[in-house]
C-alpha cells in the first residue's frame, strides 16, 4: 500500500466496478463521485465519475474527473480510457491532462505513445510550474527509453506470485519475514490489518493466514511495519490524531503486547508524514530507517534514518539523517529495506530513472554513505508499480500492481516471491611455486589478472598480489576466462579456464609451477598502447607532428584498406569523430589521448585561456553536452575543479579491445562523449568516458564531478557497464580508487 499526501496517492482500496445505484440520473451518480472523493476512496470516486459519464457523454469534464481519481487509484488502464476523451476535448484545458495520459500509457506499458505524449506535453503546456512539470515530462521520457531497454534486457527470474493463501481480492503488501513466517499486511476485511501465515512446504504452501495478535492494540488507520530480529518489538505506521502517518511501536513482555508508543516528536511531526519504518541492527544500535516529506526533504517523501543504543531501555533515537542525493529525487522515495547480506538498502521510487511509476532500486554501502542507485530492471519491475522489497529465507519477496495474465479486472496489491538465484560456481585454489623447486615452497608477491573472456574481448575482472598463502579465485557459470600470474624472476604463465559445463558448485585445487626467467636482453617495456594505433601511428606526437585522416580506414603503415566491419574500420570510425573537430581533419597524440589539430582557429594549449572568456569552464569547445539527459544532480551548485583536475568515468579494464562491445557508449545522450584509453601496467588498458578535447587548464575530463555522476548515472542505468565509476585525475595522474556517490571518501 502505497501513502500519499498531495504530492502522491493516498491509502486505497482498488474496488471492483461493482452495480449501479438504484438511480440511474448522472447528477446523482456524480455526487456520489463527489464524496468517495472527499473520503479519498479515489478508485470509488473513478467508478461513479466513468458511470455518471456513460449516462451524460456531452459532459466531458466527468470523463476527465474518471480519469484523473483512476490515475490516483492507480488503475492505469481504465484512467487511459477516459484521459483519451478528456484529452481529445479542445475547449477546455483540463489540468496537465496530456501530462497525466502520457502518464497512464507509460504505466500501461505503451512506452513509444506515451514518449510522444510527452514530447507533446513539453511542446504545448504553458499553464502553472510550466518548468517544473515540462522537467518532469523530459524526466518520464528518459523513463519511457529505459522501459523499453529494460523489457528487451529481461532476465530469466524465478519469479511467482504466491497463492491465494496470501493473495487475496484485496490489497496484500507490506512483507515481512520473521523466523519462517510470512506477516504481511492487508485489506481483506474491510480495515487494514497485519496477517501472518506459515510456509508448509514448497514456496506456494502456506498455512491459512491468522490475524497477529498485536492488531487489537493497533486502533488506527495502519500501514504495515517492521520487527527487530528477536521478534520483541514491532514498529509500524499509522494515522495520529492530526491525520498524519506516525511510526510508533509495540514493545512484547511476558507473551503481551503493549500498547502503541509513539516515537520521539522529531521523528514524528504533526504537520507532515513519517512511514515506512524499517528496522535492522548494527554492531549495537537499532537502526531506523523511515521516508518522510517532513522539511529538509530533497522531494515528496526522502528516506532518513535514526539510531539509538540497541540495549538501552530509551526509544530516544537520534536526529533523524536525510540519507542524501544518491538516494533521495525530486519526487518520492519509499519503503526503505537495508540488507545486512548484501550492504545495500533497497528502496522504490518515481524519481530515479523508472520503467513504471514506482520501480524498486539498490544503493551499495560504502560503510559512511551510499553509491549511486540502480534499477533493478525487468522483470522484477514493470510498468506498474513495484515496492517493499524484503528478504526471505531463501528468496525475497515485494509487492507490485501489476496486471495478472487472464484476469480482466484491475490488479490490486499482491505479493510476489523472487526464487534466489542458482549460484553455480566453480572455484580454482592452490599454491605457486617455483618450477625447480622439489619442495614446492609457496612464492610470495605473485601478480594474478583474471579476465573474463566474451567475443574477442579480455576484460580484467579481479586482480591483486598474492600471498605465500596462494590463489582462490570464483567463476560464474557458462563463462570463459583467463588468468595470468607474473613475479619478479619468473616467465608469465597463463592459462584458461571454461565453466561452460558445470552443473553443480565445486572446487578445484590447482597448483600452478612458474618457471625460471630467461637471462635475455629484454626489449623496453611500451608506456602507453592503444587500439587506435591501428589507425594514427604512436609516433605522432604533438601538435608539430599531426596525422592527416585519410579519407578510408586504412593501414597507415601499407596503406591498404581494412575490411569493412573489422575492428580497425570501427577503430576508424571513432577516429574519424575526433578528426573532424579539426579544420585540416588532423590528429596528434599527447599526453596519451588522441586530438584534433585546431590550429591558428582554435589552439588547445595548456594553460592558456582562449581568447574569449567561456561562459563555464567545461570543455574549451563550450558545447552543450549530453542533450536530453536527465540530470540527477544539480551542476549548478557545483564549481569546476582547481587548475589541473578532473574526472574521468572508467567503464572498464581490458586486455583485449572489442569496439562492438562499446558503441552502446557512443548512442543517445552518451553520442556527445568520447572513449579514451589509458594503458597501464601488463598491457591492461582502462577503457574510459571523457567530454571530447581538453578543457582550458589543459585537463582532458569533466570539471565538475556531478556532470561525471549524471554521466555515470545514466551508463551504470542504461548499458551493460553497470560496474563503471568515476576516477578523480590531478595533474594527469590517477588519485584514489574510484568512487560512485558524491563523497570521494567512500570509494569503491
Amino acid at each position: 500500500m502505497i501513502l500519499r499526501t498531495t504530492s502522491i496517492f493516498l491509502l486505497l482500496l482498488c474496488l471492483g466496478w461493482g452495480s449501479l445505484s438504484a438511480q440511474t440520473n448522472w447528477k446523482d451518480l456524480k455526487k456520489e463521485a463527489e464524496a468517495a472523493a472527499a473520503d479519498r476512496d479515489f478508485a470509488l470516486a473513478g467508478i461513479r465519475y466513468g458511470q455518471a459519464f456513460e449516462l451524460k457523454r456531452s459532459q466531458l469534464d466527468l470523463a476527465y474527473l474518471a480519469g484523473d481519481y483512476f490515475l490516483k487509484a492507480r488503475d492505469y488502464s481504465q484512467a487511459l480510457k477516459y484521459l483519451v476523451i478528456a484529452k481529445a476535448e479542445d475547449k477546455k484545458d483540463y489540468e496537465l491532462v496530456g501530462m497525466k495520459y502520457a502518464l497512464a500509457l507509460k504505466q500501461t506499458g505503451e512506452y513509444k505513445q506515451a514518449e510522444s505524449a510527452f514530447r507533446q506535453f513539453i511542446g504545448q503546456y504553458d499553464g502553472p510550474q510550466a518548468d517544473y512539470w515540462k522537467e518532469r515530462a523530459s524526466h518520464e521520457i528518459d523513463g519511457c527509453q529505459f522501459g523499453i531497454k529494460a523489457a528487451e534486457q529481461a532476465k530469466e527470474l524465478p519469479l511467482q506470485l504466491l497463492s491465494s493463501q496470501i493473495n487475496g481480492e484485496k490489497n496484500e503488501f507490506a512483507p515481512i519475514w520473521l523466523n519462517g513466517q510470512l506477516y504481511f499486511s492487508s485489506s481483506r476485511d474491510r480495515k487494514t490489518v497485519l496477517y501472518s501465515s506459515e510456509k508448509t512446504g514448497d514456496i506456494d504452501s502456506w498455512s491459512k493466514a491468522a490475524p497477529f495478535d498485536g492488531n487489537a492494540k493497533i486502533n488506527g488507520d495502519f500501514a504495515g511495519g517492521s520487527f527487530t530480529a528477536d521478534g520483541r518489538r514491532f514498529y509500524f505506521s499509522m494515522k495520529n490524531n492530526k491525520g498524519k502517518y506516525a511510526i510508533y511501536l509495540l514493545v512484547q513482555e511476558s507473551g503481551r503486547w503493549s500498547n502503541p508508543i509513539p516515537l520521539p516528536i522529531y521523528i514524528n511531526g504533526s504537520d507532515y508524514n513519517s512511514s515506512y519504518p524499517f528496522v535492522v541492527e548494527q554492531d549495537g544500535k537499532e537502526i531506523l530507517y523511515f521516508a518522510s516529506d517532513r522539511p529538509g526533504s530533497k522531494g515528496g517523501y526522502d528516506i532518513w534514518r535514526s539510531i539509538r543504543q540497541a540495549e538501552s531501555k530509551s526509544f530516544n533515537f537520534s536526529l533523524p539523517q536525510n540519507l542524501g542525493p544518491n538516494i533521495n529525487t525530486f519526487a518520492d522515495e519509499l519503503s526503505p529495506y537495508y540488507s545486512e547480506k548484501d550492504q545495500a538498502l533497497y528502496f522504490s521510487s518515481n524519481g530515479h530513472l523508472s520503467a513504471g511509476g514506482l520501480d524498486l532500486f539498490k544503493a551499495q554501502s560504502t560503510g559512511k554513505g551510499w553509491e549511486l542507485a540502480q534499477n533493478l530492471g525487468f522483470p522484477i519491475n514493470s510498468p506498474a508499480d513495484e515496492l517493499y522489497y524484503t528478504e526471505g529465507a531463501k528468496g525475497s519477496f515485494f509487492v507490485s500492481n501489476r496486471s495478472i495474465e487472464g484476469q480482466t479486472a484491475p490488479a490490486n496489491e499482491n505479493i510476489y516471491y523472487l526464487g534466489a538465484a542458482k549460484n553455480i560456481e566453480l572455484k580454482v585454489e592452490g599454491i605457486i611455486y617455483a618450477e625447480n623447486d622439489p619442495k614446492k615452497t609457496p612464492i610470495e608477491g605473485v601478480q594474478l589478472q583474471l579476465f573474463e573472456q566474451t567475443a574477442g574481448n579480455e576484460e580484467l575482472v579481479y586482480s591483486a598480489k598474492l600471498t605465500a598463502q596462494g590463489y582462490s579465485i570464483s567463476l560464474d557459470a557458462n563463462k570463459r576466462y583467463l588468468v595470468l600470474l607474473t613475479a619478479e624472476g619468473y616467465q608469465t604463465a597463463s592459462f584458461e579456464l571454461a565453466t561452460l559445463d558445470i552443473k553443480r558448485s565445486e572446487t578445484q585445487n590447482n597448483p600452478i609451477a612458474l618457471r625460471a626467467a630467461e637471462l635475455v636482453a629484454q626489449a623496453p617495456k611500451k608506456e602507453f598502447k592503444s587500439p587506435f594505433f591501428a589507425i594514427v601511428p604512436q609516433e605522432y606526437i604533438g601538435e608539430e607532428k599531426a596525422f592527416k585522416l585519410p579519407k578510408r580506414a586504412e593501414d597507415p603503415q601499407t596503406g591498404k584498406a581494412y575490411p569493412a566491419g573489422s575492428t580497425e574500420a570501427e577503430l576508424y570510425e571513432r577516429v574519424a569523430k575526433i578528426a573532424a573537430r579539426s579544420p585540416s581533419n588532423k590528429v596528434y597524440w599527447a599526453k596519451n589521448n588522441l586530438l584534433p589539430l585546431m590550429e591558428e582557429e582554435e589552439p588547445i594549449v595548456a594553460n592558456t585561456p582562449p581568447k574569449e572568456e567561456p561562459k563555464e569552464e567545461t570543455p574549451s569547445n563550450n558545447k552543450k553536452l549530453g542533450k536530453g539527459l536527465h540530470k540527477h544532480y544539480d551542476e549548478s551548485q557545483e564549481d569546476a575543479a582547481e587548475e589541473g583536475v578532473s574526472y574521468v568515468i572508467q567503464v572498464s579494464a581490458v586486455r583485449r579491445y572489442k569496439a562492438a562491445k562499446y558503441e552502446e557508449l557512443q548512442e543517445g545522450p552518451l553520442g556527445d562523449y568520447e572513449l579514451s584509453f589509458e594503458t597501464i601496467e601488463l598491457n591492461i588498458t582502462r577503457v574510459l568516458v571523457v567530454p571530447p578535447g581538453r578543457n582550458i587548464d589543459g585537463s582532458i575530463g569533466f570539471k565538475k564531478k556531478t556532470e561525471a555522476l549524471n554521466i555515470l548515472y545514466h551508463i551504470i542505468n542504461s548499458t551493460q557497464f553497470t560496474k563503471a565509476f568515476v576516477v578523480e585525475y590531478k595533474d594527469g595522474e590517477r588519485v584514489g580508487k574510484g568512487f560512485r556517490g558524491l563523497s570521494q571518501d567512500d570509494e569503491i
